[in-house]
């Protein structure tokens, strides 16, 4: 649901699955989420970015007026720059005057990593600021958006010297 007043997206709580039948609409199991826009004719035109494996962002473009002459010309479309949380679906949308460049997110500051655990992993976040080119030039969204990620070792699965297993089996 997209609350076109607070400018945020919201989502009612789910399970990540499959249901058991197609035909089963009554059912808090979804395999993906879609999201019906709330202003007649508003599209997704560009690539959708990832940030980590959590955020997606992107923007979409609003015509003038449905069938109007010219509805698709420069300076006649809006556009709504969505920030939306992957796992749960919900997020905002900022609103821009005019057609507007697909976001850049730009790195604010170095990267942070936390110690490392006994197993050797540890935690990178990195902090991305939002931006578009617009009409007027470049536009800051103002949103501080962080992501972390696993760095270090990720499992203790074994690997084998080659040539020690070759000289064994051909002594």
């Amino acid at each position: 649901v997209i609350d076109t007043t607070a400018k945020t997206v919201t989502v009612e709580s789910f399970l990540w699955g499959r249901p058991k039948k197609d035909s089963d609409s009554k059912t808090t199991e979804r395999a993906g989420w879609y999201v019906d826009f709330p202003i007649s004719g508003e599209r997704v035109v560009g690539l959708l970015q990832m940030l980590g494996n959590r955020k997606a962002v992107f923007n979409t473009q609003i015509p003038a007026a449905a069938g109007a002459s010219g509805g698709c010309s420069a300076g006649s479309a809006t556009t709504n720059s969505y920030l939306i949380d992957i796992p749960s679906g919900g997020g905002k949308y900022t609103p821009i005057d005019g057609p507007a460049s697909p976001p850049l997110l730009l790195q604010i500051g170095a990267s942070t990593d936390s110690s490392s655990d006994p197993t050797g992993r540890s935690t990178r976040s990195k902090t991305f600021e939002r931006f578009v080119i617009g009409t007027t030039g470049l536009i800051p969204l103002k949103d501080k958006i962080t992501v972390k990620e696993l760095i270090g070792r990720l499992s203790w699965r074994q690997i084998n010297n080659y040539q020690d297993l070759k000289n064994k089996a051909n002594p």
